[in-house]
């Protein structure tokens, strides 16, 4: 039964206050009979991201033992999945062109954008900044989800790009702002959907909609929002629009969270929900924390002063070069583990931007002290894979016209890979029927390359093949005869392009003929999943744009990827994959919060992502640049689209130089937090020279003679 009124209560405090346990136990209060708390039927639970979500979801349930109907999500979870519940609401306005949306991948997006925007059209804004195409285009879908972000119309987006320092004589901010109007058009006529997009289309029809308004209170009667400092803008107006539904809500609030200010957040517009709160709960750190006595001396020595001396557990490793200074950060981490005064589980390894070269070193030289290492989110692209070569080759064989993308090297690698016999023990080690010199051979002599169409010759083109051996032989005909096959199941299908085969079919059952009987490890299931993953999305993407092909589109002068995508899908995986950016995680495991059984490499960012602790904690690169980043890149016009009230004049940013919210500030509360999440002891690691040679003197370098001990 419905509440009479409608509470909403406010816990704000730092990191590490236990404003998360606290949200946990008061949605244990809404469900107990003997406490005078609204007793909901159904809640909404929000969270950061993904890892948060589920951290906050087993949580919610352990303290309600499952009596509470539940529903968790993220922002822009929630933003997708109302607006593809509600797509027939939002069909009625008419330039919607399709009954079910289709969601673009930020790849898609920015192929399709690129093929909407002909080169013409995006040369006046080379003037303002001299910036590459892709950059360009990567700029203004920036832009798009920023505005929906901050619910600003895309009509207003010329208005708030003034903050650049454009002079609205130019036009371009008006050009820009035609140019997103246009791709907006283009893709809701086609049914496709970004989360810039899909957040727009949230907040500037159906958030303002009254039967979508009117059906809330009857699918959720509070909200249980974690860290919105970390929400966008138009995540207040839905919850303020739940608050005059008779929607309560329990919120936690970060103050010195600058976590995700420039990629969308605007923590202070959130931080006026608290207005509106009828209990408002200020939490404070426990007062043994680490960084109630680190965090005081540190910002001292960073605003230029010198405190006395360091706190005791604060350690100093100083060398000239980085690679002498991952070296010695490696060896003090193996004398703290086998002295026993740490497990491997209790350290940290934390940089501003921990590059591949750190990841290597660190976890070759700490694994061969049999000390396992786990590096948080570390994306590799899939076509470091050799599995995921060798597959792209095979369609380069099955496709007509993609033999221009492989040479003998990459068919030499395919037949190694893809001849590897299923074990008889999965235990024991496997020699691939064909080794990397026979591979070589038959690579060089059978392979016949062909622009159209490259094949595999029969052996005995091979003037010397009787010394290839049975074993070789035996496979190599084997997977002659599977592409043959193939082959001819794909001419068969020749005709109109509706009739183009898919590619996601094709790629599975080559990992079923191939892999299927394999003991795969979880990175090599991590990339094939991926991969069929991608398949599927340019199936789907190809198949839309073949059905409602038009004189239009593509363009005569269009980028090659977005002809591929719509002519050739392999051509356009391949390319894609070929270009780095598609990634796996090789690790499928995401952090939970929990300790983990192992050190842990992460960056600044990714380490305060997942709101982790550990008692030992190493600061890599202390003097680098890269700190006052955050860990992340803003986005290209973020401060214009913040809706703080402080923060602007009228209808009108200030100067962009004057939003930067990268400064110091925001450098100075990643330090904070970064201080109350170490519990016993911190090492600053320093090398007085990057990787480059180049000294290293960033914002925090006035921490270096602080800890610098005396001569």
């Amino acid at each position: 039964m419905r509440a009479s009124t409608t509470t909403v209560c406010w816990i704000s405090g730092p990191v590490q206050s236990g404003k998360t346990t606290r949200l946990i136990e008061a949605a244990g209060q809404w469900v107990h009979p003997d406490l005078a708390y609204p007793r909901p039927q159904t809640a909404l639970g929000f969270a950061m991201n993904a890892e948060n979500r589920r951290q906050l979801s087993e949580g919610l349930v352990r303290a309600t033992r499952g009596r509470l109907p539940l529903q968790t999500t993220t922002p822009l979870g929630f933003f997708e999945t109302e607006v593809t519940l509600f797509w027939p609401l939002l069909m009625e306005q008419g330039d919607i062109g399709a009954p079910a949306p289709l969601r673009l991948r930020p790849e898609t997006e920015q192929i399709l954008a690129a093929g909407c925007w002909e080169e013409a059209q995006l040369l006046p804004l080379y003037d303002l900044t001299p910036l590459p195409r892709d950059r360009w285009v990567r700029n203004l879908l920036d832009v798009l989800q920023l505005a929906a972000f901050a619910r600003v119309p895309l009509s207003r987006i010329s208005v708030e790009l003034s903050g650049l320092g454009v002079d609205p004589l130019t036009g371009i901010g008006d050009h820009i702002q035609t140019l997103l109007m246009d791709w907006q058009t283009w893709c809701l006529e086609r049914g496709f959907v970004t989360y810039g997009l899909l957040t727009s289309l949230f907040g500037s029809r159906l958030l303002s909609h009254p039967q979508y308004l009117h059906q809330l209170p009857q699918r959720f009667e509070v909200i249980l929002a974690d860290d919105v400092d970390s929400y966008p803008a138009l995540a207040r107006d839905l919850f303020e629009a739940c608050h005059q539904q008779g929607i309560s809500g329990v919120y936690t609030y970060q103050p010195q969270s600058t976590l995700r200010l420039g990629l969308g957040a605007d923590p202070q517009y959130l931080a006026g929900l608290a207005a509106q709160a009828d209990e408002v709960i200020p939490l404070a750190a426990p007062s043994d924390q680490l960084g109630e006595r680190l965090w005081p001396a540190m910002h001292e020595a960073i605003q230029g002063s010198l405190p006395a001396a360091p706190p005791l557990p604060v350690h100093w490793i100083h060398t000239l070069s980085r690679s002498q200074l991952l070296r010695q950060t490696a060896e003090t981490i193996v004398d703290l583990v086998r002295s026993g005064k740490a497990a491997p589980q209790d350290i940290a390894v934390i940089g501003p931007g921990l590059d591949a070269l750190a990841r290597y070193a660190l976890t070759e030289i700490l694994e061969s002290h049999q000390i396992p290492v786990r590096s948080l989110k570390d994306q590799r692209p899939l076509i470091s894979s050799a599995l995921v070569r060798s597959l792209l080759t095979l369609l380069c064989l099955l496709h007509n016209g993609l033999g221009h993308l492989i040479d003998q090297d990459q068919v030499a690698e395919m037949l190694v890979v893809l001849t590897l016999p299923p074990p008889l023990n999965p235990a024991e080690s496997r020699l691939p029927r064909i080794d990397p010199v026979r591979a070589g051979l038959l690579a060089d002599y059978c392979f016949q390359p062909d622009a159209t169409t490259p094949c595999l010759l029969d052996i005995q083109q091979f003037a010397r093949w009787d010394r290839i051996g049975a074993e070789a032989a035996i496979a190599y005909d084997q997977l002659r005869s599977w592409i043959r096959h193939q082959r001819s199941q794909i001419d068969s299908l020749s005709g109109p392009p509706a009739a183009f085969p898919s590619l996601a079919p094709l790629l599975g059952n080559a990992i079923l003929q191939f892999f299927g009987s394999q003991p795969l490890s979880l990175d090599d299931h991590a990339v094939l999943q991926e991969l069929l993953e991608t398949a599927q999305h340019l199936d789907e993407v190809s198949a839309t744009l073949r059905g409602q092909a038009s004189s239009a589109w593509p363009p005569a002068a269009c980028p090659s990827l977005a002809t591929a995508l719509w002519r050739s899908p392999p051509r356009c995986l391949i390319d894609l994959l070929r270009q780095g950016t598609i990634t796996a995680n090789p690790d499928p495991t995401t952090f939970t919060g929990q300790a983990l059984q192992a050190v842990t490499l992460a960056t600044a960012y990714q380490y305060r992502l997942g709101r982790l602790t550990h008692p030992v904690h190493f600061w890599l690169d202390i003097a680098s640049p890269l700190w006052q980043q955050g860990g992340a890149a803003a986005l290209w016009s973020a401060p214009c689209f913040l809706r703080t009230g402080n923060l602007r004049t009228g209808d009108r940013p200030q100067d962009i130089e004057a939003l930067d919210p990268l400064d110091q500030e925001a450098l100075e509360k990643q330090m904070e937090e970064l201080s109350y999440r170490v519990k016993n002891q911190v090492y600053v690691c320093h090398s007085e020279l990057n990787t480059a040679g180049q000294e290293q003197m960033g914002r925090l370098s006035p921490l270096l003679a602080w800890l610098a001990p005396s001569p």
